[in-house]
Formats: structure tokens, C-alpha cells, sequence
């Protein structure tokens, strides 16, 4: 779309960093997850990406095609854009996200709002999912909120666990073993 054209996309690596796509690979990976469209799961080449290529990069390309996608008003026929985080997109693109469930609401924008949501279950990760729960709990729209508790269900029973058990586990540790300590090491 036009509202990418002007929009420099961040270089992309292989995972192992040893080699760079070249530009014009870099925008058949942008076209690649334009033709996803409203898809909430991964084709077999976004999850040949996810496993060749390096994910902190993805995920600033993912970033790089929301953020070109507000700054071009947002326009809902284009779903693509904020569903290529979860595509190809982390946990920190993902948070980045959550401040906007708060405010689209407002704005009468509840439905994207709740379609976003999906991008948590599409990244997978614990950090997702702590990002996923946060909605359940801060955001006040209670069909975004409500969305959220259905994907956390999905992603519970998906996993063969009980919702409470999903939320036990994504429940960052901190290093913390099981008895809740940590040794830290000083040296001699």
C-alpha cells in the first residue's frame, strides 16, 4: 500500500546472522504478510521465517509496518498490518501494542481492539500471554477484556491446562528456583 512505500524497512538477517536478505526480499517478506490478510494463523512461509530468520529483526519489521500503518490513520481494511506482529512480531512488539487496547476503545475502535488480541495467541510466547492476561486485567471495555479471557481459555485448553494453570506458568520467575531463591554469584 502507498502508506508503506515511503517506509524504510529495517534490513533483515538469518538467524545465525550470516547472511542479510536484500531489499527487494525484504519487501516480498512485507508483501508475504500483506497476502496473510486477516488470517490468526501462520502459513507455511511465516513459519519458515519464524525459524530462519532472526526474530529481533522480524520483529522490528513487523513494528516498522504498524507504525507506518497509524501513521496512515489507521485504516481498518488493512488488518494485515497489526496482525503481522503476530505473525512475525515478539513479546516486546506485542507490548508495545497493549497502550493502544486502552485507548482504540475509546475512540469507538473496540472491534480492532479485540481482533488485535489475537496477535498474543499468535506470538506464543510467556510474554505474550503476561501481556494477554494484563488486558484481563487493566483494560476497562469489558468486550476487549472479554476477548482476552476467551483467547486465554483457547490458549489454556490448546496447552491441556486450566486457565489458572496457564496463568501460574506465564508468571515471570525471575530466576527463582523452586523454592523461591536465587544465589547470586560474587566470585572469590
Amino acid at each position: 500500500p502507498k502508506w508503506l512505500e515511503q517506509t524504510s524497512l529495517p534490513p533483515q538477517f538469518l538467524k545465525d546472522h550470516s547472511a542479510q536478505l536484500t531489499p527487494q526480499q525484504v519487501i516480498t517478506l512485507a508483501q508475504h504478510l500483506q497476502s496473510e490478510g486477516d488470517s490468526h494463523s501462520h502459513s507455511e512461509a511465516t513459519l519458515a521465517a519464524r525459524r530462519d530468520l532472526s526474530r529481533r529483526e522480524l520483529g522490528e519489521l513487523s513494528w516498522s509496518i504498524f507504525d507506518a500503518w497509524m501513521k496512515a490513520g489507521a485504516p481498518t481494511s488493512e488488518k494485515w498490518a497489526y496482525l503481522a506482529i503476530g505473525h512475525v512480531g515478539t513479546s516486546l512488539e506485542g507490548q508495545k501494542v497493549a497502550p493502544h487496547l486502552k485507548l482504540w476503545p475509546k475512540q469507538n475502535k473496540w472491534r480492532m481492539a479485540q481482533d488485535v488480541l489475537y496477535i498474543y495467541r499468535m506470538i506464543g510466547t510467556d510474554g505474550a500471554l503476561m501481556t494477554l492476561h494484563g488486558v484481563t486485567q487493566k483494560v476497562k471495555q469489558k468486550s476487549v477484556r472479554g476477548q482476552a479471557e476467551r483467547l486465554l481459555k483457547e490458549i489454556a485448553a490448546a496447552r491441556n491446562l486450566t486457565p489458572t494453570e496457564l496463568e501460574d506458568r506465564i508468571i515471570p520467575d525471575c530466576d527463582l528456583d523452586e523454592k523461591g531463591r536465587y544465589t547470586f554469584d560474587y566470585g572469590s
